[in-house]
């Protein structure tokens, strides 16, 4: 059909009633809006008449009103208390506690959206409310099934009572003995958390308190007697004796007595064990360190500490070369509980990551043997007479430094010492190790030989005494020589002790009174105790000195240039003659001699001998090995000189007749032959032979 025109729409039959109809409708919605806008009016920005939530009256609040209201009424339903019966013991939650939570928005909504929402329905609420109507709003709430599973759970652990097993206190009684405090076993009772999810769940929703029942299991005790009689007897043994733990690196030992063991060990429940193995004899890192405090906790631990010698308790000894070490304190807990289950060998290493050192003890060790060094007491033999020099522990660690190093991949011991160090050691001591040599003396006391002196002296050198001083520390032999210099004394007390006897001896004689006697009795007293040293010559005139008043030497007669005249210190050719003699017959070498131009009765032909000061003289040599002491005697009557030495040689003395005699007023001159045949010890001979002319006196 085509489209209908205008003017045929005017004319159809049903178009007047349609659109008269139309007109009423459109009047009667105009009137309704009408109303409804003057019903809101009226009501305003309040909640509708005849409206609650739950039962309380919320007419007339305003928006803020009514949330604090719902709020408030919320508050007080979650509130309502539900009880959980078990037996006689009794659970009090609120259903906020058990996780009921009020839908506040959506109740607020609710009231607040009535006379507001919806046209008609607006309409009618609003017109309803004039008349009396009345709208209540439900109860929303929701569970949190995450708190209700909590709060399930904690009320199965209230109401449910564990079972206890028997309980072992470690204790010592007064005499450090073990005595174990036990408690009982009791047994226990259990609740379902299923039973009690459900029930609790169907009364949530009540407006009112509530109270629920559910059944009850009991549950029977987890250890018996048998579980009692075994661990009692581990505890006896447990707290029978130390634990030790020895710790590898520097730092303290874990040594845990018996009354440490009642604080460090515990008696412990396992029940995945059988009956008779259920209380168990254990510990914890926890309760060791307890024990222990911070500070024993701590001084387990350590670094590693590299090895070194150590000198200052008298001996050579390695300390350090230890590891460092981080303790395991629950392997340590463990190991604690395992040791103290023995009976014996209750002692092990600590447990704990290590740390090896740069230089372990051990390989210090073999170093320390390998070198041979140790601080026993040394003594470095002084080849002079002076002191040997002795080095006793305190010393050696006071001279030598000592430190390990590496060579080649192999650990040896370095020792160092110097010379400043060694006569800082020595320090006054160096003057009797280093002394001057002494010249021997000898005396005759009572027809006895006295001895005395002729040691020999050192100059040290300290250099190598130094290096001494380390091998012989390095040594087994304990004893070295001192290095240095040894100083003889030209007159040793070798030579000194060939001094034996006496070997030769003359005697000359005096005439009482005469003034030459004083002359030769000073000079024999100056000779006296003079030593020959083998090799060595003797001068008569440097022994006997310049003779001077001051020397105590006066005027007498002398023969000089075949004149005789007077001089100080003459007569002393009496002591010469008579030291020739002595010389003569020890059989030593005569190097000069002279003979009077004039005989003396006195003297023996040819063997005597004058003397005069820087003119004429008497030398010997000692060409024996042995020392020669010149020992004499002087009275008025008679003078004598005699040599103590060693038997050396034998003497024969000869004298020829006097020949090309001279006559003289006074007395002749005469020639005469004479010597002397020298047999030594070996066998060998020597002769000396001698010629001379006295001149006749007028």
């Amino acid at each position: 059909m085509g489209p209908m025109n205008l003017s045929a729409l005017r004319t159809h039959p049903w178009t007047r009633p349609t659109l008269l109809t139309l007109g009423v409708m459109a009047g009667l919605h105009l009137l309704a809006l009408l109303l409804l806008g003057g019903l809101r009016l009226a009501t305003g920005d309040l909640v509708l008449a005849g409206t609650t939530v739950d039962g309380v009256e919320v007419s007339g609040l305003d928006r803020a009103q009514l949330e604090a209201a719902v709020e408030d009424h919320a508050e007080d339903r979650l509130a309502i208390e539900v009880e959980v019966l078990a037996d006689d013991d009794v659970a009090r939650s609120t259903r906020a506690e058990i996780g009921l939570r009020a839908e506040v928005d959506p109740m607020v909504e609710d009231a607040w959206s009535r006379g507001r929402r919806g046209f008609y329905t607006a309409l009618v609420q609003q017109v309803g409310a004039r008349f009396g109507a009345e709208h209540d709003v439900d109860f929303a709430t929701r569970l949190d099934e995450s708190d209700y599973e909590i709060w399930v759970g904690d009320t199965v652990r209230e109401l449910s009572v564990d079972p206890v097993p028997a309980l072992v206190d470690l204790a010592l009684d007064a005499n450090g003995a073990p005595a174990p405090e036990v408690t009982d076993a009791t047994g226990g009772s259990r609740v379902d958390a299923d039973e009690v999810r459900d029930v609790v769940r169907g009364v949530l929703d009540d407006r009112e308190e509530r109270a629920v029942r559910v059944a009850v299991e009991p549950l029977p005790e987890p250890t018996g007697a048998a579980d009692l009689d075994t661990v009692l007897a581990d505890v006896f043994v447990a707290l029978g004796d130390d634990v030790s733990l020895d710790n590898p690196s520097a730092s303290a030992d874990v040594v845990l007595a018996p009354e440490d063991l009642t604080e460090v060990l515990e008696v412990v429940f396992d029940e995945t064990a059988a009956p008779g193995a259920r209380l168990v004899v254990t510990s914890t890192a926890d309760r060791l360190t307890g024990h222990l405090g911070d500070d024993g906790t701590e001084a387990l631990s350590a670094g590693p500490v590299d090895a070194e010698l150590d000198l200052s308790e008298g001996e050579a000894r390695v300390i350090g070369g230890t590891p460092g070490i981080d303790p395991d304190l629950p392997a340590t807990a463990r190991r604690v509980a395992e040791l103290s289950l023995r009976d014996t060998d209750r002692r092990d290493l600590l447990p704990g990551a290590t740390e090896a050192p740069e230089l372990p003890a051990d390989q210090a060790e073999a170093a320390l043997a390998a070198s041979g060094f140790s601080l026993e007491e040394i003594t470095l033999a002084n080849p002079s007479d002076g002191v040997d020099v002795v080095f006793d522990a305190d010393a050696l660690a006071r001279l030598i430094s000592a430190e390990f190093a590496r060579e080649d991949d192999e650990v040896v011991l370095r020792l160092h010492t110097d010379a400043e160090l060694l006569l800082d050691e020595l320090g006054d001591e160096l003057e009797a190790v280093e002394a001057e040599p002494i010249e021997a003396s000898v005396s005759l006391a009572g027809g006895e030989v006295q001895r005395s002196g002729g040691t020999s002296g050192l100059e040290l050198d300290a250099e190598a005494a130094a290096e001494q001083v380390l091998v012989v520390a390095t040594s087994t032999e304990r004893v070295g020589e001192l290095p240095g210099e040894v100083i003889e004394p030209e007159f040793t007390a070798e030579l000194a002790e060939s001094i034996q006897q006496r070997v030769s001896s003359f005697t000359t004689r005096m005439v009482p009174g005469q003034s030459r006697n004083t002359n030769i009795r000073r000079a024999v007293a100056i000779i006296d105790g003079d030593v020959i040293l083998p090799g060595e010559q003797y001068s008569l005139n440097e022994g006997i000195g310049e003779r001077t008043a001051e020397r105590g030497f006066v005027e007498n007669g002398v023969i000089l240039e075949g004149e005789l005249t007077s001089t100080r210190g003459g007569g002393i050719s009496q002591v010469a003659t008579t030291f020739v003699n002595a010389a003569w017959y020890s059989g030593i070498k005569l190097m000069r001699f002279q003979p009077h131009s004039f005989y003396f009765s006195r003297y023996p032909e040819g063997r005597e001998a004058t003397l005069a000061w820087n003119q004429i003289d008497v030398v010997v040599e000692n060409d024996s090995p042995h020392a020669i002491l010149i020992a004499t005697s002087a009275s008025d009557r008679a003078v004598t000189i005699s040599f103590w030495s060693s038997p050396y040689a034998e003497v024969e003395s000869f004298t020829s007749p006097r020949y090309n005699i001279r006559p003289g007023r006074v007395r002749s001159g005469f020639t005469v032959d004479f010597g002397r045949t020298i047999t030594y010890l070996d066998g060998t001979s020597r002769d000396d032979t001698y010629s001379h002319t006295y001149r006749p006196e007028n």
